[in-house]
């Protein structure tokens, strides 16, 4: 088994943006030789994740709605040292911090509709960095 990893950025706005990484994971996929392999896809920003989410329909919106009603802005627990943002480090890590997901012919076997999505629950701008490596 080989494993190759790469690591890039993306810009964010915060404030649960969502930033399509689709074609960067596809462009890392194709540099490789392998036609078949998983990737797993990191990010280690604390406020962020990574999901596949279906953009048919616009369903971004309704998303967030759900995150927000899920864990409101106000949520708070006792000795977390940033209560601020407290809530956008649970959001965050309801969702999770990795995916792992099959290659075909050099990209990420999606649905038509599905991307790769980093959902970053931050209330400030941010570059988020993102960790992908390819078990061929």
């Amino acid at each position: 088994m080989t494993v190759i990893s790469e690591k890039f950025t993306v810009s964010s706005s915060g404030n649960n943006s969502i930033t399509d990484i689709t074609q960067k994971i596809n462009s890392f996929i194709q540099n490789s030789s392998s036609k078949y392999a998983l990737v797993n896809i990191f990010v280690p920003n604390e406020y962020s994740s990574v999901i596949v989410l279906d953009v048919k329909n616009n369903l971004n919106q309704d998303f967030i709605d759900y995150m927000k009603n899920l864990i409101p802005i106000n949520w708070q627990k006792e000795n977390i040292s940033n209560k601020d943002i407290a809530f956008a480090y649970a959001r965050a890590s309801v969702l999770g911090k990795a995916i792992t997901l099959p290659t075909k012919d050099g990209k990420v076997e999606l649905k038509e509709s599905q991307r790769v999505v980093i959902v970053d629950f931050n209330v400030i701008p941010s570059e988020i960095e993102i960790i992908a490596s390819l078990n061929t």
